[in-house]
């Protein structure tokens, strides 16, 4: 079991390269990052374009620990205090090539020290005031031993480096992390110190560490500046880090698993495929494929057979089972003993509890496991993949299970373990089991197959659904809830490298269309044919029915409707241009609308007052009506702020009223399918409310 590193990098539109960009002023991706925005200077960095970073001493970059990742040349960084109310002193340090320099920004959190010390085994201090547990760690001794902990698990020569671009990237995509590329650790520098001062006399680390990847040797970059020069479609090459591992993808810096490498290089081999298929970028993009796929069969080693085992003893009461699985469990499997079996036969009774530092907590889980009969199947089951102890708990408790959106017995996820992937919302402490997760148990390779007694072929039934609908729900990320079934195919092919593709065939397809339809909505017979997740099309069908129904509705007779025309003089005073007559009358209609109908939309772009027009609707509705409750709804908190300001009322963001109504899980703030308001008392609505 190896930790992995990633990384995130600046944008910088030669390949990060070690000199400073190409063209500065237009590379406005950078900017997104606020350290880079509030530090750049335009005109300098402009009249040195192009320059290697070491000639530029003084005049380093804001991105400068960034820019050598896969640079041939080495420079001189400068660290700053990022805690700059401390003005501790900065200090250099030699960057050789092929480096930079991340930090873990979540393990330097008081929110996150209980939660990475327990996951960690650290025994490290609490902070000097008591009752902090929000903001950085302060005290110089603990930012040390926190650092030492997250740099020491990394092994040179062993460790991977997965670079990536998060928010500041010029690509036009919902996906808010892009791969960038990867690398094996060669070299991780040692820890450097801050300067001290009167105030503060103790040394302060320096939270980055410089790491060296072993290029160009080792590793790939994905030519994304070289398409983007050439005029390519990058679309065909673009690699955004998957959703299943986005935890490990934040805070600058942080550990990967594995099973996440294992995902985020599948991903990375598919787009370096394109890449050579594409033949317009020189490299030899054979060798990266064929380093690539040395690196899978090496994770997969390293992943091994039942990678969820200390999580599985954790949720039985094992609070070392991670620790356990490291040591004693890992080291099993290398010298070909079945893990499981072993961890079986010690919570049955079969084989005694070893003695060492984890009897105690040992004896606890086999005390719960023989509680708990009717859980072993599914617990076993979940011993193949690598899941946290939160995603295990949620899984095997059926209160927790349903609160989750996952639907099933423990018998229904033991036969289709795709079933969690396919309906987990996850909660607000845990993310939602991926598809790459469940794929990597369901269908491992390598050492990682060993012992596994059942696996699923790669156009298994319930491999094909848990594709598809994970490629659907992409697809809706992005707007299109319904995709032609070609399209859908097509997406599915490409989803994996060739060597785990999953490949639909249209007559199977429609030969388990029975079990398809559970989880997918499907219309075969149009052309061309069409297929959605059956959830969201539901929805879809249910609101366009309601829409249907009240559109064609008009308000019932009530109070003589306001004069339009003098309101709106009342507010905007009288017209003085044609242009100014025309958008009066356009108001006056719409007024006039929103009154008379049952349901109207009211459209228009930025400016055009659609606010003012509804501040006067309102103001005038409650002249001729009296006093009534009003329900005002607005996208966003914004959106809803500015709405109340201008209208004088309440108003409260969509997605707060259907938290109020029950329609929203607030775990996840997803969207429930079924069930909603049930136990909510609804607001009363006027006639006229009700529009």
């Amino acid at each position: 079991m190896t930790t992995h590193l990633s990384a995130r990098l600046v944008w910088h539109d030669n390949g990060w390269d070690g000199c400073l960009c190409r063209d500065p002023k237009a590379n406005t991706s950078c900017i997104a990052h606020r350290h880079v925005r509030e530090s750049r200077k335009d005109d300098e960095e402009q009249a040195s374009a192009g320059v290697p970073l070491q000639q530029l001493k003084d005049r380093l970059p804001p991105c400068s620990r960034d820019t050598g990742a896969f640079s041939p040349h080495p420079y001189t960084v400068m660290h700053e205090d990022p805690l700059e109310f401390r003005r501790l002193l900065p200090v250099p340090e030699e960057v050789p090539a092929y480096s930079c320099c991340p930090s873990p920004y979540r393990w330097m959190r008081e929110e996150n020290f209980r939660e990475v010390c327990e996951a960690e085994s650290l025994r490290i201090r609490q902070a000097d005031q008591a009752d902090k547990d929000d903001g950085w760690v302060m005290e110089a001794d603990r930012q040390k031993d926190l650092l030492a902990a997250f740099w020491g698990k990394l092994e040179a020569t062993k460790s991977l480096v997965f670079f990536y671009c998060k928010d500041g990237h010029p690509f036009d995509v919902a996906a808010a992390r892009v791969l960038v590329g990867v690398g094996r650790i060669r070299e991780v520098g040692e820890q450097v110190y801050f300067g001290t001062t009167p105030k503060h006399p103790d040394p302060f680390p320096v939270w980055s560490r410089r790491i060296t990847q072993d290029c160009p040797a080792q590793g790939v970059r994905l030519p994304y500046q070289e398409y983007l020069r050439l005029g390519l479609p990058i679309e065909k090459v673009l690699c955004p880090v998957p959703n299943a591992v986005l935890p490990d993808f934040s805070f600058v810096g942080a550990h990967v698993t594995d099973d996440s490498a294992l995902t985020v290089v599948e991903h990375l081999a598919r787009s370096v495929e394109v890449v050579r298929a594409d033949a317009k970028v020189p490299g030899d993009w054979d060798r990266r494929l064929v380093w690539l796929n040395d690196v899978l069969a090496e994770l997969w080693r390293g992943r091994g057979p039942f990678p969820g085992i200390g999580s599985v003893l954790q949720v039985l009461g094992c609070q070392t089972g991670t620790a356990f699985q490291r040591s004693v469990l890992a080291p099993m499997a290398r010298q070909g003993e079945n893990p499981w079996q072993y961890v079986r036969g010690v919570l049955d009774g079969a084989i005694p509890i070893p003695a060492g530092p984890h009897a105690a907590e040992l004896k606890k889980a086999h005390e719960k496991w023989r509680k708990l009969p009717g859980r072993h199947e599914l617990l076993q089951t979940l011993a193949r993949f690598e899941l946290t102890h939160e995603q295990v708990q949620r899984v095997v408790d059926p209160t927790a299970r349903a609160d989750a959106g996952i639907v099933g017995t423990e018998a229904d996820l033991t036969r289709n373990p795709y079933l969690i992937c396919e309906m987990d919302l996850g909660t607000d402490e845990s993310e939602s089991v991926g598809l790459d997760t469940i794929d990597h148990g369901m269908l491992p390779d390598g050492d990682a197959a060993l012992f596994v007694e059942s696996s699923v072929a790669a156009d298994d039934e319930r491999r094909v659904r848990a594709v598809a609908a994970a490629v659907l729900a992409e697809a809706a990320t992005e707007g299109d809830t319904v995709l032609p079934q070609r399209d859908l195919f097509d997406r599915m092919r490409k989803r994996f490298s060739d060597k785990r593709a999953c490949r639909p065939d249209v007559d199977l397809f429609r030969a388990d269309l029975e079990f398809h339809e559970q989880r997918l909505w499907t219309a075969l017979d149009t052309d061309p044919p069409l297929t959605a997740l059956r959830p969201l099309r539901e929805l879809e069908s249910s609101s366009a029915d309601l829409v249907r129904a009240r559109a064609g509705r008009v308000v019932a007779k009530g109070p003589k409707a306001p004069e339009w025309a003098l309101a709106l003089k009342g507010r905007f005073g009288e017209p003085a241009t044609e242009r100014d007559k025309s958008a009066f009358a356009e108001k006056e209609r719409a007024l006039q609308t929103l009154f008379g109908q049952k349901l109207s939309v009211l459209t228009g772009g930025a400016g055009t007052g659609k606010t003012s027009v509804l501040q006067v609707f309102l103001r005038e509705l409650e002249r001729v009506e009296g006093k009534q409750s009003l329900l005002l709804l607005a996208p966003t908190g914004k959106a809803r702020v500015r709405l109340a300001t201008r209208t004088g009322r309440n108003a409260m963001t969509i997605h707060q009223f259907l938290l109020k109504q029950d329609w929203i899980w607030p775990s996840t703030f997803s969207l429930k399918h079924a069930g909603g308001g049930s136990s909510i008392r609804r607001p009363q609505w006027s006639s006229t409310n009700a529009r």
